[in-house]
């Protein structure tokens, strides 16, 4: 599990490296999933992160509308490029989900 754990880090570090930096192009996607909004954070056209459920909450639903999922993606690459841990708070998704 430590070497799962460990890899997985330096692959979240490698990416947010790689989002900091003008050479690849880092965006989002959004999408309607089975319960909800989504959103896909991509690199170079590539998806590295698929989120279907609103994060940090108990319960499996998405976003209720495709604003709030934006919204949501959007702040994931605005800390990824900060070079934060692209992670939403509870708070922050209960401010998005608010709106």
């Amino acid at each position: 599990m430590t070497k799962r754990f460990f890899a997985g880090a330096i692959s979240l570090l490698l990416f947010a490296a790689g989002c900091a930096r003008k050479e690849p192009a880092c965006s989002y996607a959004t999408f309607h999933g089975r319960e909800g909004w989504g959103y896909d954070i991509l690199v170079n056209e590539t998806v590295v992160i698929h989120q279907e459920n609103m994060p940090v909450l108990s319960d499996s639903r998405g976003f209720r509308s495709e604003a709030q999922a934006a919204a949501a993606a959007a702040l994931v690459l605005k800390k990824i490029r900060a070079r934060q841990r692209p992670a939403l708070t509870a708070g922050e998704v209960q401010a998005l989900a608010s709106k």
